[in-house]
Formats: structure tokens, C-alpha cells, sequence
């Protein structure tokens, strides 16, 4: 639900849904768990759209820690959510071109691999 109201562009309601749906997650699967990193990268992707870039990287690390964490076999949701976080990082250098911000976008690349 958050991502079709992002879609539609109520990023407001998409953030609030995210961040409720993230504590949920953070509370239903107090271990490793795919489901929990899913939840917490939909929380910093509507940060990530607000343009609150600040308050999106720490979640989006704990997304990546989280996907990661959980082990999955093929690792595709640890890659994806690195690569969310290198496009963060991208819009947050274009928002704000006084702070660099290429090291960041070349780590996340790199662990999102090819």
C-alpha cells in the first residue's frame, strides 16, 4: 500500500504507512527476517522521495543490515537494497551539490554488484 500511494504521489501518507509498517516489522521479527528488510527499505524509499535524506540513511542501512542478517541464499534483496541506497545517495549529491558524496554512491554500487 505504501508503495501505490508513493506511486500516486502522497508521499506524506507513504512515509507514515512506511514507518508504521517498519516498526511493525521491527517488533514482529526481532530476528533476522527477508520480510523485515523489505518493510524498513519501503520506510527510507519515501524518506529517500521526501527529500529527508538525513533521517533515510540510517534506515536504509538498517534495511541493508537487515536483508543481510537474514542470510537469503541468493542475496538479491541485500543488492537491491544497496542499490536504493547508492540512488540516495545520487539524489541526495543533486539536492545538495556542496557535499560530496561519490564515495558513498561507489560503496553501495559495489555491493549491489552488476
Amino acid at each position: 500500500l505504501a508503495n501505490r500511494l508513493r506511486g500516486d504521489g502522497d508521499l506524506e501518507a507513504a512515509e507514515r504507512l512506511g514507518r508504521s509498517a517498519a516498526e511493525g516489522a521491527r517488533k514482529a521479527y526481532a530476528g533476522p527476517h527477508e520480510y523485515k528488510a523489505i518493510l524498513i527499505s519501503a520506510h527510507a524509499q519515501a524518506l529517500v522521495e521526501l527529500k529527508r535524506f538525513a533521517e533515510a540513511e540510517p534506515v536504509m542501512i538498517e534495511a541493508y543490515r537487515a536483508a543481510t542478517d537474514a542470510n537469503v541464499a541468493d542475496g538479491d534483496e541485500a543488492r537491491h537494497i544497496a542499490d536504493l541506497a547508492a540512488s540516495m545517495y545520487e539524489a541526495w549529491q543533486e539536492a545538495e551539490p556542496n557535499v560530496a558524496r561519490a564515495e558513498e554512491v561507489s560503496h553501495w554500487r559495489k555491493l549491489a554488484g552488476p
